[in-house]
């Protein structure tokens, strides 16, 4: 075997494996990694910390400091849900209008595509004519 003729033999095996990796490549794209997805913060503010239980060496005197202590915490907390649990039923709503936007679009996609089909099938083979 001449050295040419082994070069070139070398240089098509090359150019086949490097078709075949290319046509690999082409064919099975690889996978799309999604963005995550922020998420606003709340514009209810923190949930407020709660305060200590009054323990066992806590005085009799001293438990109205603590009960007020644990109403106005109670008075905050309440507040906060409340805030949030109309912060919750808006982005429900909302996701809800979204997901409802998406189905239309993707159903009326779906028979857009139906209608080209039958269009198509319509025409006989499939072939163009003028």
């Amino acid at each position: 075997m001449k050295f040419t003729t082994f070069l070139a033999a070398g240089a098509a095996a090359t150019f086949a494996m490097l078709a075949s990796a290319q046509a690999q490549d082409t064919t099975t794209p690889p996978p799309v990694a999604e963005a995550p997805i922020a998420v606003s913060p709340s514009t209810c503010g923190e949930f407020p910390a709660a305060p200590p239980a009054p323990g066992p060496e806590v005085r009799q005197r001293n438990l109205a400091q603590h009960q007020t202590a644990y109403d106005t915490w109670r008075t905050a907390a309440e507040a906060n849900l409340a805030c949030r649990a109309t912060e919750y039923r808006t982005l429900q709503a909302q996701a809800n209008t979204r997901a409802a936007e998406y189905e239309a679009a993707r159903t009326a996609g779906a028979n857009a595509g139906t209608a080209w089909q039958a269009a198509i099938a319509a025409r006989g083979s499939g072939g163009r004519r003028n």
